[in-house]
C-alpha cells in the first residue's frame, strides 16, 4: 500500500515542513561529495599500485617460463612414442618427471664439437681390416630388450594380431627380469647396422674383402685398393656373411638400408647450424664447418643400458 504524509493543518506546521525539506536538500547535496572523498586515491599511492601490478606480471612470466622449460628427459620424450599422458609419464615423490619407457631412462645430453673434417681420422673410417670390422660390430650389435605388457600398446602393435614374440620374466640381464613382456630391438642399432651394411657394400665393390670360398681370390697386400703398402699376407677380411647370397638379394638389402637412413634423418631432422668459414685453400675460398657443435645423447650411457637390460640373446 502506498505511503503518504498528511497535509499540514496550520501555517506553523507548514513552515516547519519547509525547514525540514531544506535540511534534507542540504544532506542530499553534501552526501555525494562526502562519498567521493571516501573513495578517492591519494596521488602518493599510485606508484605503489603500479609496482604491485608489475610484480604480478613478473610472477606470471616466471610461472609461464617454468611451464615451457623442459628437462633433458622431457625433451627426449618429444621424439619418442613413449611421450604419453599419465601414467606412462608421471611425477615421483619429489615432483620430478619419471619416464617409464625403455632406454629413455638412460638418456643424458652433452654438448661437443663433431670431429668431421675431410680426411679426419676415426676408428670407423678406412678400408676394411679385422680391427675396423670388430669396431663396427661392437657398435652395431646389441641384443633385444623386453617391452612390458603394460607398454606394448604404445608401439601400435597387438600381441595376438601381430604375433609378437613373448619374453618370460626370468629371461634377460639383471635389469630385464621380473615381468612378462615382448621382444624388441632398439631402432638406433638397426640404423647403425644399415649404415655399416652400406659401408661394407661400397668396399665389397672395390675388392676390399676376400672371398674365402675362392682359392684364387688372393691379393698381395700392396695391391689391395686403399690399403697401406707393407709386406705380409693378404690382410683383407673375409666377405661378411650377410653378403654371401645373390647380387639381387644384396641390392634389395642395400636399398632397404638406404631408405631406413633416409627416413631416420628426415624423422629427427637435425637443425644444427653448419657455419661457413673463409678458407683461401678451398676452391671457392670458403668451406663448410662440418665439425659444428652439437647437443647429443650420451652414447656410452645408452650402450651400457642395453648391455644391462638385454632380454634375448
Amino acid at each position: 500500500m502506498p505511503s503518504y504524509r498528511p497535509l499540514p493543518s496550520t501555517e506553523e506546521e507548514s513552515n516547519h515542513e519547509v525547514e525540514s525539506n531544506h535540511e534534507v536538500e542540504k544532506e542530499v547535496v553534501l552526501s555525494p561529495s562526502l562519498r567521493g572523498a571516501r573513495w578517492s586515491v591519494p596521488c602518493n599511492t599510485i606508484p605503489l599500485v603500479v609496482s604491485a601490478f608489475m610484480l604480478l606480471l613478473s610472477v606470471i612470466n616466471v610461472f609461464v617460463a617454468k611451464q615451457h622449460h623442459r628437462t633433458g628427459k622431457e625433451c627426449a620424450t618429444e621424439t619418442s612414442i613413449w611421450c604419453m599422458p599419465l601414467p606412462s609419464l608421471y611425477l615421483n615423490a619429489l615432483g620430478a618427471l619419471t619416464v617409464s619407457a625403455p632406454v629413455l631412462e638412460a638418456v643424458k645430453y652433452e654438448d661437443f664439437d663433431f670431429q668431421n673434417d675431410f680426411g679426419q681420422l676415426s676408428i670407423y673410417r678406412g678400408p676394411p681390416t679385422k680391427e675396423l670390422e670388430d669396431e663396427w660390430h661392437n657398435l652395431t650389435f646389441k641384443h633385444a630388450v623386453k617391452i612390458p605388457d603394460s607398454k606394448v600398446h604404445l608401439t601400435n602393435r597387438h600381441p595376438v594380431r601381430d604375433q609378437l614374440v613373448r619374453v618370460m620374466p626370468d629371461n634377460g640381464g639383471p635389469g630385464a627380469k621380473g615381468e612378462l613382456g615382448y621382444s624388441a630391438l632398439i631402432d638406433v642399432f638397426h640404423q647403425l647396422h644399415c649404415l655399416n651394411r652400406i659401408r661394407q657394400y661400397t668396399w665389397l665393390l672395390t675388392g676390399n674383402y676376400r672371398n674365402t670360398s675362392d682359392p684364387l681370390d688372393v691379393v698381395p697386400h700392396g695391391n689391395v685398393p686403399g690399403s697401406p703398402n707393407s709386406p705380409g699376407e693378404d690382410p683383407r677380411p673375409p666377405i661378411p656373411n650377410d653378403f654371401m647370397t645373390t647380387p639381387l638379394a644384396n641390392r634389395i638389402h642395400i636399398d632397404h638400408c638406404i631408405e631406413t637412413i633416409r627416413k631416420t634423418l628426415m624423422c629427427h631432422a637435425d637443425v644444427t647450424p653448419i657455419m661457413i668459414m673463409k678458407d683461401k685453400k678451398a676452391p671457392l675460398k670458403e668451406r663448410a664447418d662440418f665439425s659444428a657443435r652439437h647437443r647429443c645423447r650420451n652414447w656410452n650411457k645408452i650402450s651400457e643400458w642395453m648391455d644391462e637390460q638385454w632380454a634375448v640373446r
